[in-house]
C-alpha cells in the first residue's frame, strides 16, 4: 500500500471521531483544546470579510466552520481534502449548521490542488504538514496565492536532536507503538512516517524563504506538557 493510501485508509476510519479523537490528543499531548489551537493558528492571519481562503487537508471542515463562526460575513471558504470520508462528514455538519453555500468541499491531493492559480487572499494548514512533502505543498500554495496573499500554518515542530538517526528511530518506533496499541495499524504506520516531514523552525524559515515567500515569521508555542515538542505557527506572505 502506498503512503497516501495508508493516509486516505487511516483518515477514513477515524472520519466518524475524527474531532473527538484530535481533540484528546492535543489536551493529552499540549493541554489544549483542539478549539484553542485553531483559535490561535486564526489569530495569527488578518482576516477580512472579503477574502478568498482555502484550508488545506480541511478534514471535518472544523476551520472552514470555525472561520464562518468568527467572520459570519465571509464571501468565499474552500476546504479541501485528500479523504473523501472526512469531507462528506464535513459536509453533514455545513448543512446542518448553515443554509448559505459560503464553504466549498473539494476532494484532492494538496500537492496538486485541482484550483486556480492566484484566486486566494489566504491559505489556512492545520495539523496537516507532517503528512505530507512540505517543499512540495509550498510550492503549490504559493501558486494558489494571490499577490501579497498570506499563508497560515499550524503543526508540530521537530528538535534539532531528531536529526540523529539512532533519536528518529526511537521516536518513530514509539510513535508507532503508541498508536498501534490506541488506535490501530494504519494510523500507526501513518503517524509513523509523518515524523521524515516534521521540520524546526529554522528549516521552515530556510524553505519558504528558497520557495519566494516574504514577511515570514515561525513562532513556536508553548506546550503545557514539558516532555513534548511544542508546536509552531508559520505565517509568510506571498
Amino acid at each position: 500500500m502506498s503512503e497516501r493510501d495508508r493516509i486516505i485508509a487511516a483518515f477514513s476510519e477515524m472520519s466518524p471521531h475524527y474531532e473527538a479523537k484530535v481533540n484528546n490528543e492535543l489536551n493529552r499531548f499540549w493541554g489544549w483544546s483542539y478549539e484553542e489551537f485553531v483559535d490561535r493558528l486564526l489569530k495569527s492571519v488578518p482576516i477580512r470579510s472579503n477574502d478568498a481562503i482555502l484550508d488545506v487537508a480541511t478534514g471535518t471542515s472544523f476551520i472552514p466552520i470555525r472561520l464562518l463562526k468568527i467572520t459570519p460575513d465571509l464571501k468565499r471558504i474552500v476546504g479541501l481534502d485528500i479523504t473523501l470520508d472526512m469531507l462528506l462528514k464535513g459536509k453533514q455538519k455545513i448543512s446542518s449548521l448553515f443554509n448559505k453555500g459560503v464553504i466549498e468541499m473539494v476532494c484532492g491531493n494538496a500537492l496538486a490542488m485541482p484550483l486556480d492559480s492566484a484566486s486566494f487572499n489566504i491559505v489556512l494548514c492545520g495539523l496537516a504538514t507532517h503528512h505530507m512533502n512540505v517543499k512540495d505543498l509550498l510550492t503549490e500554495i504559493h501558486r494558489l496565492l494571490k499577490p501579497d496573499g498570506k499563508l497560515a500554518i499550524a503543526d508540530v515542530g521537530g528538535a534539532q536532536s531528531w536529526k540523529n538517526p539512532i533519536v528518529r528511530f526511537l521516536i518513530r518506533m514509539l510513535a508507532f507503538a503508541y498508536f498501534f496499541f490506541t488506535e490501530n495499524k494504519s494510523r500507526a504506520w501513518v503517524e509513523a512516517s509523518a515524523l521524515a516531514n516534521i521540520r524546526t523552525a529554522q528549516e521552515w524559515q530556510a524553505v519558504l524563504l528558497e520557495l519566494g515567500f516574504d514577511d515570514i515569521a515561525v513562532s513556536e508555542l508553548q506546550s503545557k506538557k514539558f516532555w513534548v515538542p511544542n508546536p509552531l505557527i508559520i505565517n509568510a506572505k506571498k
